[in-house]
């Protein structure tokens, strides 16, 4: 009985265009009907069994648990892909008039942090656990720096660097050179630096304990052995030439 009264529940909203009762049945059978006819001289060139087999076959490819287990992945890469040009699009809308005319490069940050099960490790200087810049050793790269190997001076770096970096983080620039006051601080969501392995959906991407072996998800075993993690920041600089003191 339930079977019979899904099949009545789905086939009723098409009723109206059967039996021509609503306004819209008349224009769209028309248009079909028509349709139709134009089609005819080019249905002998359209490979029809292709077209059904592929049809046929595509329900098991999508259900098949290695597909499932794979798309999310593949749709999730697309959607950052598709958001980093959306929002580039909106930046370039944004930008002044002497911001147009003038010549723009990127300029990045990385940010730096390195995990700890311990609440006190030896070799950090907090010992926060789990993710955090506290947990970076004595001696090797800061929590924020100039370039992807860490060791560059970070002394000029300006604003708190704690809370939100798109907003409140600045250093000294070249002369002539200056920050698009439109856009902010933005990570690095593809993971563009490293292609054949991108980022995870924040904008992380994993090391080993001496920052090689870059991947998406670390290894259990790293937990205790020690891993590291970066992500890229970048905002857009433009050049209007070196001020003139009067």
């Amino acid at each position: 009985m339930g079977f019979y009264a899904d099949l009545y529940d789905n086939f009723v909203p098409f009723l109206p265009h059967l039996s021509h009762a609503n306004q819209s049945s008349a224009p769209l059978l028309t248009f079909l009907i028509v349709s139709g006819l134009l089609a005819l001289p080019i249905l002998p060139f359209i490979p029809l069994r292709p077209i059904f087999l592929a049809i046929g076959i595509l329900p098991l490819i999508l259900t098949h648990p290695t597909t499932q287990r794979i798309i999310p992945a593949i749709l999730d890469a697309a959607n950052r892909i598709y958001y980093t040009r959306i929002q580039r699009v909106i930046d370039n809308d944004r930008l002044e008039d002497v911001v147009w005319s003038a010549p723009l490069k990127d300029v990045e940050l990385w940010e730096n942090e390195r995990w700890s099960t311990a609440t006190v490790g030896q070799n950090t200087s907090s010992g926060d656990s789990g993710w955090s810049k506290s947990n970076l050793k004595r001696g090797e790269r800061k929590g924020w720096s100039r370039r992807r190997d860490g060791w560059s001076e970070v002394n000029d770096l300006g604003g708190g660097l704690d809370g939100d970096i798109r907003s409140n983080l600045t250093f000294t620039l070249e002369p002539g050179w200056h920050f698009v006051n439109t856009e902010d601080w933005r990570s690095d969501m593809t993971g563009s630096w490293v292609p054949d392995v991108g980022a995870d959906q924040d904008g992380w991407v994993y090391t080993n304990d001496v920052w090689n072996e870059p991947c998406i998800k670390p290894p259990e075993e790293w937990k205790l052995r020690g891993m590291t993690r970066r992500r890229r920041w970048t905002r857009r600089i433009y050049y209007v030439g070196p001020e003139v003191s009067s």
